[in-house]
């Protein structure tokens, strides 16, 4: 699907190289009794040509992994971290995007300081003078299996044997039982007793009133959208009703996740780029050129997932707009850790505990994550030290973003900045005071299924400031 300017095995060939090169760290490990972890691995390769538009693919590009993320683990709602020193999400696609961040600032320093970077000073769209991608620079996501949600239903129906599908049933009961005290649910009441993807229902999306203005009480927290939403389900639940927006993680004996699907993530990137809301001071929307995915391919699911559930999208300002020639494709080179290849080779494949974060650039190897924080970091008189943070979470990115705020030329400051004190600031505010990404980002919540992403009461995970602490939050949306 669409056209894509180099062999996607070659990207695929530069991220296995780089992922070889990384530490034993946090990779996938053998256990007693002939098994072994399993992980999903995702990266960023970019390309770099010099030659025209009909000539790029017929020399050798320069093909450099500048972001890395493995993993299959997400925070419950209730161990969520008010002040940004954790990773909420881990899995293997937004550990990568937010190396990409990390990357994107690294290169953004670089030119500040007048050394080789992939960004040039240039009259952006709005008139005024910024950074700009070179020409000739495009980015390409590897992932070594289709993303959890809506990109991978069908495929996870077909494949699911009625041994998989009773034993989930029954997780599932139990753990519904284990709650019914504090929360009245119910098992899905479809009955699945096929092992294919017999129909696939949609939703009639103009039918139902706006759900997501509802909210739900959760860990004292008041979170926007609820598991009744017409365009929001949990996990696996209700696998054969597609386009709907989920949320992590797929098991259903886990407690509940306000973390989206993967699916849903490449979908908002897909708009609003990858650079997010406070990098997008600085540079215009970058988003991926392709998507190659390994096992779980389905182009019909991973096509109406990233691109199709955004047709009709209003009110998108500019220069934010819906990529709707993204090339999804498809490589058959295996990963080594994938549960394919593990359950070959082995008795059982078990979930990684553990993720692995690289970027290129600055002077760290990788970072291996558990549970949201450094593996092997504990609390020291109640409280988490510096030394647990990552580097790609939210406080250690804001501090990053102050820091090239300081050392940025007054010619490139971002005027959207000019009333900011940016030594009190909140993470917060660094967002909602890009006023043009906000837009684009309420066009993106307001458009169709994505009506049902949780959305958290404005401020409850981002009102941190620079020193990691919480300012009182005022208003709510």
């Amino acid at each position: 699907m669409g056209n894509v300017p180099l062999d996607s095995d070659k990207v695929v060939q530069t991220v296995f190289a780089q992922f070889n090169k990384l530490p034993k760290r946090g990779k996938p490990s053998e256990r007693s009794g002939n098994k072994h972890e399993w992980t999903v691995l995702a990266a960023i390769v970019q390309y770099e040509s010099t030659e025209s538009s009909e000539e790029i693919g017929k020399r050798n590009p320069r093909l450099t992994a500048v972001a890395l993320g493995t993993g299959l683990k997400c925070l419950g709602a209730g161990t969520l971290s008010r002040t940004g020193d954790s990773i909420n999400d881990s899995h293997a696609e937004v550990v990568c995007r937010r190396n990409f961040l990390r990357y994107l600032m690294h290169q953004m320093s670089c030119n500040f300081e007048e050394k080789e970077s992939i960004f040039s000073r240039d009259t952006r769209t709005d008139g005024r003078v910024g950074l700009m991608l070179k020409p000739g620079t495009t980015f390409h996501m590897y992932i070594s299996q289709s993303s959890c949600g809506d990109a991978s239903m069908g495929p996870l129906a077909e494949s699911q044997t009625e041994e998989e599908r009773k034993a989930n049933d029954e997780k599932k009961r139990k753990y519904l039982e284990s709650r019914n005290n504090a929360v009245q649910e119910k098992p899905n009441p479809s009955s699945h007793d096929g092992t294919t993807l017999r129909k696939r229902k949609s939703v009639e999306e103009g039918s139902v009133e706006h759900e997501s203005a509802k909210r739900i009480k959760l860990d004292g927290a008041s979170l926007m959208g609820h598991f009744e939403s017409p365009f929001l389900r949990r996990g696996r639940d209700d696998y054969d009703l597609i386009g709907v927006v989920r949320t992590k993680p797929g098991r259903s004996d886990a407690d509940n996740s306000l973390s989206m699907s993967c699916s849903d993530k490449l979908a908002r990137w897909n708009v609003l780029g990858l650079n997010g809301a406070i990098l997008s001071h600085f540079i215009e929307p970058i988003y991926l050129s392709s998507v190659i995915i390994g096992e779980m391919y389905d182009e019909i699911s991973v096509a109406r997932s990233i691109i199709e559930r955004l047709d009709g999208i209003e009110g998108l300002p500019t220069p934010f707009c819906v990529q709707k020639g993204l090339s999804i494709l498809h490589t058959e080179r295996e990963f080594c850790y994938s549960k394919t290849v593990i359950s070959s080779k082995y008795s059982a494949a078990i979930n990684s505990d553990c993720s692995i974060s690289w970027h290129r650039g600055g002077v760290f190897e990788s970072q291996a994550i558990v549970q949201g924080r450094i593996q092997g970091s504990s609390k020291k008189n109640g409280e988490w030290p510096i030394r647990s943070r990552p580097l790609i979470c939210k406080l250690s990115i804001f501090q990053e973003f102050l820091s090239l705020c300081a050392k940025c030329p007054a010619e490139l400051l971002p005027t959207t900045l000019n009333n900011v004190d940016l030594h009190s600031c909140t993470y917060k505010t660094i967002k909602d005071c890009n006023l043009t990404y906000q837009q684009a980002k309420e066009s993106f919540l307001m458009h169709g299924f994505f009506r049902g992403w949780i959305r958290s009461e404005r401020g409850t995970f981002e009102s941190f400031n620079s020193e990691g602490m919480v300012s009182q939050v005022k208003d709510s949306r």
